[in-house]
């Protein structure tokens, strides 16, 4: 998996790289493989504008291309790390709502098959 990150309006110091990196590895795993080269996650992380006084100030967005599909999620919070950690589960939510979509429809596709060969329409 190759990793891009680019900060905007903030400056990604060690600390929250490392959270960031910690939590994208060790929540996405469960669903791809992280030696896999052919995946490409692009992450951006940034303050919405420099002249906030209050409400969401940070925003994470996340773009993942994996196998020819594209997602995207987009989180903005109060705190940095909070919105690392909601884009990382909305991320996980779509992957797997995608996952449950593509097991549907081959299911529906067996059917299908099995109502034919049966002689069934």
């Amino acid at each position: 998996m190759r990793i891009t990150t680019k900060a905007t309006n903030i400056e990604i110091q060690g600390t929250v790289a490392d959270y960031l990196e910690k939590r994208l590895i060790q929540g996405l795993g469960k669903m791809i493989d992280p030696k896999d080269d052919s995946i490409l996650l692009e992450v951006e992380l940034g303050r919405t504008s420099n002249h906030h006084k209050a409400g969401d100030v940070f925003r994470a967005e996340i773009n993942l291309n994996i196998g020819g599909e594209r997602h995207r999620v987009v989180s903005e919070k109060s705190d940095l790390n909070s919105a690392i950690d909601e884009v990382k589960d909305l991320l996980l939510q779509n992957l797997e709502r995608n996952k449950d979509k593509k097991i549907t429809a081959i299911k529906k596709g067996g059917q299908k098959i099995k109502k034919i060969i049966k002689g069934n329409k």
